[in-house]
This record gives structure tokens, sequence and C-alpha cells, in this order.
């Protein structure tokens, strides 16, 4: 458990504090059982997909695909994340490792 403090001083002189208590965990003692799918795909004006880029489905069984093709330029792409796992009030926890 620490405490957080962000203190702002703008160009007048005014001065603001606040203070947040934060937990930070580590990624072994997380209460999630966290699992993810993620994935880039190219879609039209209307959010259509019309192909594939990068796609890691990890929910169910690990499977990895990368296309090939570069990005063209004024393509449209959509990340798309889909979530599973999560247990008590189902807050979505992040972390960096």
């Amino acid at each position: 458990m620490y405490d957080f403090l962000i203190i702002v001083n703008d160009q007048n002189g005014t001065k603001l504090e606040e203070k947040h208590d934060i937990t930070i965990l580590a990624p072994e003692n997380l209460p999630v059982d966290l699992r993810f799918d993620f994935g880039i795909d190219v879609v039209d004006a209307k959010f259509k997909p019309i192909k594939t880029l990068y796609s890691l489905q990890a929910i169910f069984d690990t499977q990895l695909y990368k296309s090939e093709e570069a990005i063209k330029e004024k393509e449209f792409l959509a990340p798309i994340v889909s979530l599973a796992g999560t247990k008590g009030d189902g807050k979505m926890l992040l972390f960096n490792h």
C-alpha cells in the first residue's frame, strides 16, 4: 500500500495537491486469472472487418496469427480486445512486465 501524491503548480502560482492510496500487487498475487484475446483488423468506413492483420487468441486455446502483408496507407485499423477470467467485482487490473 502506497500514498500517491499529485502536486500541480500552474503559471499563476496556484497549487493543487491530491493524495490517493494505491496498492501495487506482484503479478503472482493478482486476484484474477486473466485471459485475453487481442487483434488488429483492417476495417471499412463502417467498421466492417476486411482482413485480420494480427490475432492472439488466448482465452480458450492459445493461437497466434500475424499477416505478412504490410499496412497500407489510409487503411482503417481497429484493435479488438476480449477479457475473461476476472474475479470478484470484475475490476480490470493493468500491469506492465
